[in-house]
């Protein structure tokens, strides 16, 4: 049932941004030779590898200026819908890590690999902007939270605190960066 969910709804929202994804594709080419798309490679579902499309909007390190503005709306995420028909990711689950991150001997990490990894996972949307200075013990503790508790129900409300969170900052989910972390996540 999460599987046909996943598919429709991957299929509607790759219909609803196909213009913004050819948009996208237009302006990257105009502004920069070479692929548009990057492709990183991620651990999914019972640690099978798979690479990640996303667009490719920095260089040398820098956003480019379309590529601030793709990150800035999280279009750069619009590709990894494909991901989603392809069956490597879920709208909703763990978030997709690199192979060299993941220790395949920890029994959290076995854990959090049983589940196929989202666009939208609970960690990032707990953490938002403190995500990446978030010591990894702690990410992999939110990761859990929801692998125990992985059901519609519970995707269905991460979507929403997702889309909402989106809403109210403008963009990208990320909070600014002088907002304080939210509530239950702690400073080490």
């Amino acid at each position: 049932m999460r599987r046909a969910l996943d598919l429709a709804a991957a299929a509607g929202f790759g219909a609803l941004l196909a213009p913004i994804a050819a948009a996208a594709t237009v302006a990257l080419l105009v502004e920069r030779s070479g692929p548009v798309l990057r492709r990183s490679p991620r651990l999914g579902r019972d640690a099978v590898p798979f690479d990640l499309y996303t667009f490719r909007t920095m260089r040398a390190g820098h956003p480019t200026p379309v590529g601030r503005m793709l990150r800035r709306y999280s279009l750069d995420h619009v590709p990894m819908l494909v991901n989603v028909l392809r069956g490597d990711l879920a709208l909703v689950g763990p978030r997709p890590t690199e192979p060299d991150r993941v220790d395949l001997a920890d029994p959290r990490w076995r854990a959090v690999l049983s589940v196929r990894p989202g666009l939208v996972s609970h960690a990032i949307v707990q953490l938002r902007s403190h995500y990446n200075a978030t010591p990894p013990a702690e990410r992999i503790a939110l990761e859990l939270e929801y692998v125990g508790s992985a059901g519609i129900r519970s995707d269905l409300r991460l979507l929403r605190r997702a889309a909402t969170a989106f809403v109210a900052s403008g963009g990208n989910v990320k909070a600014p960066r002088n907002q304080p972390r939210p509530s239950g996540v702690q400073e080490v």
